[in-house]
């Protein structure tokens, strides 16, 4: 499996890679989303952080849908709001809140890789 981790603190991206890896799983990350979408070609599941400067996550996550591209993905944001649970919810999103617990993260990204149907 293969993730992108889209997260611009460098201490939080670093240490959430090394704990993907040390499960076994393929990770890149990406300090902003516009490196990210510079580079972007597929992914398994994106793990995209809201409050990042520039492009926000949500809004990242737009622009991907309104390309067509429905690659599964996970809010993760310290902020909750109810506008960002709606929006995450009109791109069936689910939202996860800072602190989140390794085990309970690699459960939603299980979760969202199984609900993924591909498009024909």
């Amino acid at each position: 499996m293969m993730l992108d981790l889209i997260e611009d603190d460098d201490a939080v991206r670093l240490s959430t890679m090394a704990l993907f890896e040390s499960y076994g799983l393929k990770i890149r990350s990406h300090a902003s989303a516009r490196t990210f979408l510079s580079v972007y070609k597929t992914s398994d599941c994106l793990l995209v952080n809201q409050h990042m400067p520039g492009l926000k996550g949500l809004d990242l996550i737009a622009k991907l849908r309104e390309a067509g591209d429905n690659t599964p993905a996970i809010l993760i944001t310290g902020c909750e709001s109810a506008l960002i649970y709606r929006r995450a919810a009109a791109y069936a999103v689910p939202v996860v809140v800072k602190p989140v617990r390794f085990d309970d993260l690699i459960e939603e990204i299980e979760s969202v890789c199984r609900a993924f149907v591909p498009a024909d």
